[in-house]
């Protein structure tokens, strides 16, 4: 079966390197951060001392976030997963194995869906076949429409995503159907005959907030699409290493994400996430 899906509140980020001088609220926030971490056994790398982020949290959420969660009855057509709960290994790391892509660049649009879902498709089509391909989230932006959740950079759903590659019989390619950071939903995908055969049997979902059932399907199947929160403003401060935030609103999952693996530091357990938002300096964005 190629594609999960799992929605679980989770907090990772990006941080690019600026700094103009610091407002006092986010000097503040710095030094909480920094002493909840103190508490928190310190293993995670410090933040540079001298920062600002190149945009607001809010010009974060508006212009880089863009996960739908499916509404109640949505979900309730999606087959939950069944956990063994035997043999789950201590660390797993799917990089390893080769089924993961390099990290992509969503840029400023909310097209985390698409990433996410590519994700998904592109670790089980390694798995079953032993070939790591770029596929194209420009296809299921272009061609995955409201019928399936989706409104391009303005947002979209794993979930129809999958459901779309199902129906169409495939995917492109990102070689043949590249990333524009924009759309106009003109679906221009080139036909199965040209592509990789990625046949979406179904997707199921991991129950919500259930981690024990997540860590199982992520030793188990692979790489799992999931819905995060990135809204909290300390996500946008978060250089590397194992990052909790303890704010964190499970009612406010907005960006979607790939988890790649999973392990422990120090005795404290961390989710290993491939995150496709990079923060740049604002511009204009390309209409939709």
């Amino acid at each position: 079966m190629i594609g999960v899906i799992c929605f679980l509140v989770l907090c990772v980020g990006a941080w690019t390197q600026h700094a103009p001088p610091q407002p006092q609220d986010e000097i503040d926030l710095y030094g909480n951060f920094g002493k909840a971490w103190d508490k928190f056994r310190k293993i995670y790398t410090d933040l540079i001392s001298s920062f600002v982020t190149p945009q607001t949290p809010e010009e974060v959420v508006s212009n880089y976030t863009g996960y739908v969660p499916p509404s109640p009855r949505q979900l309730a057509d999606i087959p939950l997963y069944a956990p063994l709960f035997a043999d789950t290994p201590d660390q797993v790391d799917w990089r390893a194995s080769g089924y993961v892509t390099p990290v992509k660049n969503q840029a400023q649009c909310g097209a985390c869906w698409a990433f996410s879902a590519t994700g998904g498709l592109e670790g089980q089509l390694s798995k079953k076949t032993g070939r790591l391909i770029s596929l194209s989230e420009q296809n299921l932006m272009d061609c995955a429409g409201p019928r399936y959740g989706s409104n391009g950079c303005n947002g979209g759903q794993m979930a129809g995503a999958f459901q779309y590659v199902r129906d169409n019989g495939g995917v492109d390619t990102e070689a043949r159907y590249p990333y524009r950071q924009s759309t106009d939903f003109q679906c221009r995908f080139s036909g199965i005959r040209d592509n990789p055969r990625v046949a979406v049997r179904g997707h199921i979902r991991v129950p919500p907030r259930d981690e024990r059932a997540l860590l199982d399907a992520v030793g188990r199947v692979g790489p799992i699409s999931i819905g995060i929160n990135a809204s909290p403003q300390s996500f946008i401060f978060y250089k590397n290493g194992v990052y909790n935030e303890p704010n964190c609103d499970p009612r406010g999952l907005n960006h979607a994400v790939l988890i790649v693996g999973f392990g422990q530091e120090r005795g404290v357990p961390y989710w290993l996430i491939k995150n496709s938002m990079r923060l740049e300096e604002p511009h204009q964005r390309p209409a939709n």
